[in-house]
């Protein structure tokens, strides 16, 4: 799981989205997921967070199961960026339905393939 230093708050969401406080790098469309990557802020700093709606996804232990695969994904990625001093970026994902029935593994690959589209890690 990923630690609470490491997650985007509501009020920092509050704060990059609807404030539109934060520069908005990239918004990133696949068939498992939408992610939208922000650049680094003064306040908000290598965070990220998962938004399920639960119009998506009816029960929670369905949405909980998901985040689950999102953040253990996610903290993988930050710590292999904060290890390679790489700027610091803030990520959101949102979940489609399809990701439910997908492996973890291969959404851990999707989300790396994602990424390094975006020329995220250090080749």
């Amino acid at each position: 799981m990923l630690s609470s230093k490491l997650k985007l708050k509501k009020k920092d969401i509050d704060f990059l989205i609807i404030d539109k406080k934060g520069e908005l790098l990239k918004v990133i469309r696949n068939n498992y997921f939408d992610a939208k990557v922000f650049k680094e802020n003064v306040f908000i700093k290598n965070k990220a967070s998962v938004i399920i709606s639960s119009k998506t996804f009816k029960k929670a232990t369905e949405r909980n199961k998901i985040k689950r695969k999102y953040y253990s994904i996610l903290k993988k990625i930050l710590k292999l960026k904060l290890k390679k001093n790489i700027n610091n970026i803030n990520f959101i994902f949102y979940p489609k339905k399809e990701v439910f029935n997908i492996k973890f593994f291969l959404l851990e690959k999707e989300v790396y393939n994602e990424l390094n589209k975006i020329n995220f890690f250090l080749n």
